[in-house]
């Protein structure tokens, strides 16, 4: 753990810690997934094949996010962004970022926040999950995006049987303008709800030297890069209005998203997991074709 002077834990200033080092815990993890799981999948006998680079997908995902973000000692890389992985079981956000207070004056309580982070949403996805987001938003919500994305679509289009179809038939593809509607509303609701879960909040707080500010978890407001990912991102419609879903609102005042982002970059060929793997052979060749290939909106 690094040290800093503006660290705060349960209101006790930490001067020697001001972020997690969770790298060693990742690393870990990554030899016990290629001794233990890799081997009882038979996975083994792939990287007997392939070579010795065998990887998660949402790790590799992270990995081309760290990539594009850091870039590598021949070429700069974007800056701090953060990256949307959308899909059928799990939408998943990677924040590439310090998340320090943007403003002045505000206290930063509880665990310190890792640069590198990744949260994998296991209830929500657009596919598998598609049922779940309709439980937990209910039909008014999701029929709300969907006016807001066409106002002249039909109120008793069958939204509910169209989720309980696509929840069963996860492979199925967007057929009809209805179809890449309800795919984009899914999508948009789903990344509010990973996005609000992943970055950090702030509060008022008074004390008897007045009123404060308290944040915890990473402040996004600065991020001006968003990198999204997935199928929805390669042939769905509405591409920005979903990764809107990911920036701040009236609704959410609280919640620390990026205030108004420069850059929305689509990886149009669904390579960034592929990138991300790549980048352990050759880092510098890796970004050149993942630069070439985001499409900016």
């Amino acid at each position: 753990m690094k040290g800093g002077k503006n660290s705060f834990l349960c209101g006790n200033v930490l001067p020697e810690l001001d972020r997690l080092e969770i790298e060693p815990a990742r690393e870990l993890i990554r030899r016990v997934f290629m001794e233990r799981i890799v081997h009882a999948k038979g996975l083994d006998k792939v990287r007997d094949l392939i070579g010795t680079v065998v990887m998660p997908t949402p790790r590799a995902v992270l990995k081309g996010c760290e990539l594009l973000a850091k870039g590598t000692d021949g070429q700069a890389g974007l800056g701090e962004l953060v990256g949307i992985d959308v899909g059928g079981a799990t939408i998943d956000i990677h924040s590439i970022s310090n998340g320090y207070p943007s403003q002045p004056g505000v206290i930063q309580k509880g665990l310190p926040e890792p640069y590198i982070k990744r949260t994998v949403e296991g209830d929500i996805g657009i596919r598998y999950n598609a049922s779940h987001i309709l439980e937990k938003v209910g039909k008014n919500r999701i029929m709300k995006v969907v006016s807001s994305f066409d106002c002249n679509l039909p109120a008793d289009f069958g939204l509910e049987t169209m989720i309980s179809y696509i929840s069963t038939h996860v492979n199925h593809v967007p057929q009809n303008d209805h179809e890449f509607l309800v795919d984009s509303s899914l999508a948009y609701i789903g990344v509010d709800i990973a996005m609000e879960r992943h970055c950090g909040t702030i509060a008022e707080m008074y004390t008897p030297m007045g009123k404060v500010y308290i944040q915890r978890g990473k402040d996004l407001t600065k991020i001006n890069t968003i990198v999204a990912t997935g199928g929805i991102f390669t042939y769905g419609a509405k591409i920005e209005q979903i990764l809107r879903g990911a920036c701040a609102s009236e609704s959410r005042p609280n919640s620390l998203r990026p205030l108004n982002p420069e850059k929305f970059l689509i990886d149009k060929d669904y390579i960034l997991f592929a990138i991300g793997l790549a980048a352990q052979i050759d880092a510098d060749k890796a970004l050149r074709v993942m630069l070439k290939s985001l499409t900016t909106l």
